[in-house]
């Protein structure tokens, strides 16, 4: 009878072992250790003057997207930047930029951004994620005077993609 209670108590030590052994290699070969931890893919915009020179607007920015009634940017103002989600798979996001001062003057831009969107993954276990190619960018000139393509490829490796030059004077 001891003998007997000894095997038992080997056995479940040994199959406890074994699953312990078994779940950590397992964690240990999980592919998700290499998929990126930031993956959100956003348009990076930056604001200049006439002269290209970074600035930061005094207004208030709203920006929303046309055809959804979300809205992106929320009130941003003393930012000489800002990031914007893209659309997965649209080939023009339309972007209306609402710009409010003190006095409540308001002024409203829309731009057009065609783009090339692209399913990409870092590892096969990783889920994937759309990166996008900004092909020609259009927009309203109320307070924008133009919009340069700095680098036109959009993922997340955080590099200024457009530069939004507001006319100043």
């Amino acid at each position: 009878m001891r003998t007997h209670t000894h095997n038992r108590c080997l056995t479940a030590t040994l199959i406890t072992v074994i699953a312990t052994v078994a779940i950590l290699l397992s964690m240990g070969a999980c592919d998700s250790i290499n998929c990126p931890l930031n993956s959100s893919v956003e348009a990076y915009y930056t604001f200049c003057d006439l002269h290209g020179n970074r600035i930061s607007i005094s207004d208030t920015l709203t920006v929303s997207a046309v055809g959804t009634d979300q809205v992106l940017v929320n009130k941003l103002s003393g930012k000489s930047e800002m990031t914007v989600p893209v659309s997965y798979y649209a080939e023009t996001d339309t972007l209306v930029l609402h710009l409010c001062d003190d006095d409540d003057m308001e002024a409203t831009d829309t731009i057009w951004m065609d783009k090339v969107s692209t399913p990409h993954s870092d590892d096969p276990g990783c889920p994937y994620h759309v990166w996008h190619k900004v092909t020609a960018v259009r927009h309203t000139h109320y307070l924008i005077d133009t919009i340069i393509i700095v680098h036109p490829d959009i993922n997340y490796d955080g590099l200024e993609n457009l530069q939004i030059h507001f006319i100043t004077e």
